[in-house]
């Protein structure tokens, strides 16, 4: 398996991870980590595999040094290649993100074929053979462009992939990526073909908002919800906070020790919810 992600752990980074699934004893990991650094046009690259032995003979000791030495070689080469600078510019955009709001009457709808049951019919796509609509049915419950959009083109005439994620990061479900150059092929039919797909959708639900759809938008990730191990060891190093009616006590923590803490010999004073809980000076 392989998985690109960008902007992970932190900001700036890219990652690429390899794994195998051959053997659930001994799997085979590894993780290369591309970080910039303060300098403009530098980078520290670093690779992390996983061994399966955690002694070795003295023997192999100038071998690995030899194999570090040479994939150190062959990094900086890589990294270094004339072109690399105008390859990093193409990566940027080499893909073109896609966006779609505003259908609150319903989903889209998709030109129908000749022998299908059609919801609704437009004069103004006769022109075009698009005159007759049908609802857009999705495969899940929830709305998904990286679906649609390829069957909506499929009806025109045109293949095209659609992506829901983007350099390892998924997007919402109202945005897709497809690659730039299938999109410049196809926008022109496209430009057509989808305002003749508002009329028909206001047509159909006998009103005048409908699905826009926007180009070259950036891209908008799901927002992950996992706090980081960094923040979950500052929160568990509070006390917890336990309400009991009108009054406030701090639980004793008893996961550090065997054995609970020692209260003290005058238990601090508490006072109604609201104020500030002072304990009293022995």
């Amino acid at each position: 398996h392989q998985k690109v992600g960008r902007n992970y752990p932190d900001q700036g980074d890219s990652s690429c991870s390899f794994w195998m699934e051959d053997s659930d004893d001994k799997p085979h990991e590894c993780l290369i980590l591309v970080r910039p650094e303060t300098e403009k046009e530098k980078f520290s690259a670093f690779v992390i595999a996983r061994v399966h032995e955690n002694h070795f003979a003295r023997w192999a000791s100038e071998h690995f040094r030899s194999v570090l030495s040479s994939a150190r070689s062959t990094a900086e080469s890589y990294l270094n290649r004339p072109g690399i600078a105008e390859l990093r510019e193409m990566d940027e955009q080499f893909y073109v993100v896609i966006s779609m709001q505003s259908f609150k009457r319903g989903m889209p709808l998709l030109p129908a074929y000749p022998d299908e049951h059609c919801l609704t019919e437009i004069d103004a796509g006769e022109p075009f053979g698009l005159r007759r609509w049908v609802r857009y049915e999705p495969s899940t419950k929830k709305f998904q462009l990286a679906q649609y959009l390829p069957i909506f083109m499929q009806r025109l005439g045109f293949e095209i992939e659609a992506y829901n994620s983007l350099d390892g990061q998924k997007l919402v479900p109202y945005q897709c990526v497809v690659r730039r150059a299938d999109w410049e092929q196809m926008r022109s039919r496209f430009l057509v073909a989808y305002p003749l797909q508002k009329t028909a959708y206001r047509h159909a639900n006998v009103g005048s908002g409908t699905p826009g759809v926007r180009e070259d938008v950036l891209p908008k990730f799901v927002t992950s919800t996992a706090v980081n191990i960094q923040e979950r060891m500052e929160q568990e190093a509070w006390p917890k906070l336990v309400v009991r009616k009108t009054f406030l006590d701090l639980e004793d923590d008893t996961s550090s020790s065997g054995s609970p803490k020692v209260r003290p010999p005058r238990r601090p004073k508490t006072t109604h919810f609201g104020r500030l809980l002072v304990p009293s000076l022995p």
